[in-house]
């Protein structure tokens, strides 16, 4: 649904001030929008903390957006007291995989946090994400559930993992832990897992400092594209806090473009390169340099690569289509037959917490209402 011309107002309003960590800007001449929509956006974005930030340093802002100040600074310091809880979390969950001997990349939040962030309570995050090789997955998990975690979706075992990219734990009935979601592919299509070497995402990784302790994330080139790649795949590519996150890494740390263009290509990452150098550039005055904008505009995608993205960035898809297509992608036979009897046949423990159904009859009869929900979704997307 369009917006309306005050909530444009107001996002071009907040997207400007979040921008004023790169940009000059001239409070002087702002028309200042509808205040209660600005602190709606920022509250929903989650970048309340880093606008009060911002508003302290930039005094033509302070006095445009007063009113708000005593919120946003009080949501500076429960997002500092919150990720200060996670924080001890993430090291300790590090510490005792480094034990186990088990190697881990951080990533999103975390790693944004530590290489960009001086003051952790600007950027909020929820879970924690850590990359891991696909054969540590079962030391790992056994390291967490040592540690109190089970899996987030109620699974017993490992099983039915075939073309997935992550399982989630939790601490059950533990207020304020987070989620722990262990990936092992940073995408979750079977298109993208084929197109993309998770080893070279491993080769990039870089050390950064977080409460004097070691972390290894992605290099910033790594983390620039599956950042942009990200955004546009799994969300919807208008969170305000992840396009920050960018441009404030274009900011501090010196890209190798003819790399990030070299491994995009090859990844079949263009296309949300793409669009999303687009957004930094023409909606945040990010520096792309003019010979990346001209390298992506000339860009030809393949017919594979050009469905695949307009089908995962399509706002209407749904899960039935998206079952076939991820189907069809995976272009073999006894790859599509396993990622078919998965989807298909669940766990479970796994139809007990998706359809929150005892156990009994109803978790049998969630099948077939599982099947039907499909075939519902494809007709209903063919008679659009």
């Amino acid at each position: 649904m369009p917006l309306s011309e005050p909530e444009q107002h107001a996002l071009t309003f907040v997207q400007r001030c979040l921008a004023a960590q790169w940009v000059s800007c001239n409070w002087d001449d702002q028309t200042v929008p509808d205040l209660t929509l600005v602190a709606g956006l920022a509250r929903q974005q989650k970048v309340e903390g880093l606008l009060y930030q911002i508003a302290q340093q930039q005094p033509g802002l302070q006095t445009l957006v007063a009113p708000l100040l005593p919120r946003w600074q009080q949501a500076l310091h429960l997002n500092t007291v919150r990720n200060l809880l996670l924080q001890t979390e993430l090291l300790d969950v590090l510490s005792k995989f480094a034990n186990a001997g088990i190697a881990v990349i951080t990533l999103k939040g975390w790693a944004q946090i530590a290489r960009l962030y001086p003051n952790a309570g600007v950027r909020p995050t929820a879970d924690i994400d850590l990359l891991i090789a696909r054969d540590q997955l079962e030391p790992a998990v056994a390291v967490l559930q040592a540690a109190g975690y089970t899996f987030a979706d109620g699974r017993a075992d490992l099983s039915g993992l075939a073309y997935k990219n992550e399982i989630a734990l939790v601490k059950e009935g533990v207020p304020g832990t987070p989620k722990i979601e262990l990936h092992w592919h940073l995408f979750d299509t079977p298109y993208w897992q084929a197109q993309i070497d998770i080893d070279w995402m491993w080769q990039t990784q870089t050390p950064v400092q977080l409460a004097g302790q070691t972390l290894a994330v992605l290099s910033p080139d790594a983390t620039f594209l599956y950042e942009c790649s990200h955004m546009l795949l799994h969300h919807t590519g208008k969170e305000l806090k992840w396009l920050t996150d960018l441009g404030v890494l274009v900011q501090k740390c010196s890209l190798d473009w003819p790399l990030i263009l070299k491994q995009a290509t090859q990844f079949s990452l263009m296309l949300p390169l793409q669009k999303t150098c687009s957004i930094l550039q023409d909606a945040w005055q990010v520096p792309i340099p003019a010979t990346v904008r001209t390298a992506l505009d000339a860009y030809q995608p393949s017919r594979a690569e050009r469905e695949q993205f307009g089908l995962v960035t399509e706002q209407s898809r749904n899960s039935g289509q998206q079952f076939i297509v991820d189907l069809v992608a995976i272009g073999n036979i006894g790859g599509a037959l396993r990622f078919a009897r998965e989807n298909l046949f669940p766990t479970v423990a796994y139809m007990q917490k998706r359809y929150d159904v005892p156990s009994g009859w109803r978790v049998w009869a969630s099948y077939p209402y599982r099947w039907a929900l499909g075939i519902w979704q494809l007709l209903q997307r063919k008679s659009d």
